[in-house]
């Protein structure tokens, strides 16, 4: 009673006192709104239902009005599709004696054998690991080097090699190269010795030509990777802007080494660029003694089933094989897509959409009225409020202390 707020607190209380007489007043000052509105909604719902009703039916009309037409579009595509089909179907019928016929002879493709490095070294110390299928990664040290990479074969008549250059999440987006900014290379040059396993020291040069590239960079034309020149700059094989993708070269060998059994090659990759960080990050090597000319040929996996004897394949290799067959032939390939055009929805007509749309719109429930939304928000809380009285009110005697002088003054 001596406190100088006391009568702030006596207001608390009463407050505390009139909140059931408070909400109930609230209730009845709702449901008479609600009361109230009950004409205004009622006739603002059945303009509604006319206004579905009537766009509806206006749908309906413009419906039935080109129903000829849309059944007339829909039996010629139908129609098409149908044919596209049977296009496919037939094709299909001839495509297992068309995949024997090229397992016999792989479409005059070059067969290469993938090589497995037996030693891998680096001027400057970059470390190069050897992965599976013959594949090489360099990582660590990057700058201007000289990878020497030894392989062995036991190919008589050798007519030329490859080189794949990889992609790998691990590169400077995605590769194939090491450039930091955009994953570029450049082999400034290349050299490929060959030598016997009793006398690995005494390595031949093999004359390489007629260099070829699935894409060179402008400036940087494969051939320039095998004309004995070191320049620091527009020189070698690189492949911007194609970044971020794999790539192929092929170099034919001018004289096969002369040599019964297995011999050593060493691919001796000069990379001297001026930028000094365009290292090739991922690469794999092969080999071929196909005729001439050559091409890139399959990929390394597929040669290498292609190579295994067709009784000795498993089911798995025979699925790969046929698959890769599948999606190489260009036929197949034009089929499937004719169909998959064909089987494409036909545009959707504007003033269908249009009525559809008028559809949507009329669906839209009707917006409550502000005042009831605010009288309904009222009533929860003062609801909320009267389930735990003590806890509000003792909240508002709270809020009363701490806002008088001297507890501000004291605290």
């Amino acid at each position: 009673n001596r406190h100088p707020r006391k009568t702030e607190i006596q207001k608390a209380v009463s407050l505390l006192n009139s909140i059931e007489p408070e909400h109930k007043a609230l209730l009845k000052e709702l449901a008479d709104y609600q009361k109230e509105l009950q004409p205004v909604i009622a006739k603002r719902e059945a303009a509604r239902q006319a206004g579905i009703k009537e766009a509806q039916a206006k749908l309906d009309s413009y419906k039935k009005e080109i129903a000829p037409r849309e059944k007339k579009l829909d039996d010629e595509r139908n129609a098409r599709i149908s044919k596209a089909e049977k296009t496919l179907k037939d094709y299909e019928a001839k495509l297992d004696e068309k995949y024997t016929a090229w397992l016999s002879n792989p479409t005059g493709k070059t067969l290469w054998n993938t090589l497995e490095p037996t030693k891998l070294e680096s001027k400057i110390g970059t470390t190069l690991t050897k992965e599976k299928d013959g594949i090489v990664f360099s990582s660590g040290k990057n700058g201007k080097d000289i990878f020497a990479i030894t392989t062995e074969t036991s190919l008589n008549k050798i007519t030329g090699i490859r080189l794949e250059a990889l992609t790998d999440k691990r590169l400077p987006k995605n590769g194939p190269g090491r450039a930091p900014g955009d994953g570029n290379f450049v082999l400034t040059e290349l050299e490929v010795f060959w030598a016997t396993k009793d006398k690995p020291d005494e390595g031949k040069k093999l004359k390489l030509a007629n260099a070829k590239a699935d894409f060179s960079q402008g400036n940087y034309a494969v051939a320039t990777a095998i004309d004995g020149k070191l320049a620091p700059n527009n020189n070698g094989w690189a492949v911007a802007p194609q970044l971020g993708k794999p790539h192929t070269a092929s170099f034919e060998i001018a004289q096969a080494p002369k040599h019964k059994g297995p011999i050593l090659l060493v691919f001796v990759m000069k990379q001297e660029f001026s930028g000094n960080n365009w290292q090739l990050g991922k690469f794999r090597w092969s080999v071929t003694d196909s005729t001439k000319p050559l091409n890139f040929g399959h990929p390394g996996n597929i040669s290498s089933l292609l190579a295994i004897a067709p009784d000795k394949r498993n089911d798995k290799q025979k699925k790969e094989l046929k698959d890769y067959f599948r999606k190489q032939d260009s036929e197949l390939q034009k089929y499937n897509k004719a169909l998959a055009e064909t089987k494409k929805p036909r545009p959707a007509d504007p003033k269908l959409k249009e009525h559809e749309g008028a559809i949507s719109r009329a669906n839209a429930p009707l917006k409550e009225d502000p005042k009831l939304t605010a009288l309904k928000r009222a009533t929860d809380l003062s609801t909320k409020q009267l389930t735990n009285k003590r806890l509000y009110g003792a909240q508002d005697i709270a809020w009363a202390l701490i806002n008088n002088p001297a507890f501000l003054f004291n605290h």
